[in-house]
């Protein structure tokens, strides 16, 4: 039978644990330059809204120009996520153009797709 962690345990390895990253960040270049990165980076915060499924399809269509034979599934889900955004749909649009994004990424030019 285990016993359950008290909470002085559970904050002291918490603490720990910090103080440990810290410094493997101080002793690994590499890792530090990695937590500068990510404190350097601004938030984003997205909403879901019919602006976003515009910024979504804009950057399929900019994938599927920049294709040179997208493929059928790709297309499909594209098309039912702008059909899905513009019926006022916006959330299951959104998961539909995000999954275009990704399959047409794998299938776009290295040297076109920079995002």
């Amino acid at each position: 039978m285990r016993r359950p962690v008290s909470r002085l345990g559970r904050s002291w390895l918490g603490g720990s644990a910090a103080v440990l990253l810290a410094g493997a960040a101080a002793w690994c270049p590499a890792a530090r330059a990695q937590m500068l990165l990510a404190q350097s980076e601004p938030v984003q915060v997205i909403t879901h809204t019919r602006a976003y499924c515009s910024q979504l399809s804009a950057r399929a269509a900019e994938l599927q120009r920049h294709t040179d034979a997208p493929s059928e599934e790709a297309q499909q889900v594209a098309a039912e996520g702008d059909r899905l955004c513009a019926q006022g749909q916006i959330r299951p649009g959104i998961m539909r153009l995000r999954r275009a994004i990704m399959l047409l990424r794998s299938q776009v030019r290295p040297e076109i797709d920079s995002r």
